[in-house]
């Protein structure tokens, strides 16, 4: 199973915070989402039943998916740790053994090292912008990196896209364009 970016935001968005409010402006706002990309996602997330709604808020579908992966994204910035140490403690018969908690938070240190190491993870699909071609690839190294469309040395150009959610702008052209959305 493939999800897109906006399916992914959604996931991370209603592990985080469950809401009553999936379209209100400053909850999109905080996850990054738009009305548009939400609805979509609604959609493919509930056809996979990887999310419910439950006495008017949305939320995960299974309450271990939903441990494990804040077990994944680890606490929010500002927390005291409180809520690693909560997961352990929901009464819905499930809980993660302290060891695979432990190794989830390693997994997510190390690949917040790597991005900060320029390394790619794997977190969204690789762009290319449709107007100048500038497109992201990978190398050896496992760094990502950016070539231009007529280069046939496919050298780092050393730039790199920036998102503001869905959208992308282009660090060679200026060009600001929708990441598209991966096919169901």
């Amino acid at each position: 199973m493939r999800l897109s970016n906006a399916q992914k935001r959604l996931l991370n968005a209603l592990t985080r915070e469950p809401t009553s409010h999936l379209y209100s402006r400053a909850w999109q706002k905080r996850h990054y989402l738009t009305s548009g990309g939400t609805r979509s996602a609604l959609r493919r997330l509930i056809r996979l039943q990887l999310i419910v709604e439950v006495e008017g808020t949305w939320r995960l579908a299974d309450p271990g998916m939903e441990k494990w992966w804040k077990a994944v994204l680890g606490s929010p910035s500002g927390s005291d740790g409180a809520e690693a140490i909560e997961l352990q403690s929901v009464n819905d018969g499930f809980t993660i053994p302290p060891e695979l908690l432990e190794l989830c938070h390693q997994l997510k240190e190390a690949q917040d090292r790597a991005k900060k190491l320029g390394i790619f993870v794997y977190d969204r699909e690789l762009v290319i912008c449709p107007r100048c071609g500038l497109s992201e690839d990978i190398s050896f190294s496992g760094a990502l990196m950016t070539c231009k469309a007529d280069d046939p040395t496919f050298s780092d150009t050393g730039l790199k896209f920036t998102f503001q959610g869905d959208i992308c702008r282009c660090p060679d052209c200026g060009h600001e364009f929708r990441v598209e959305e991966n096919a169901d």
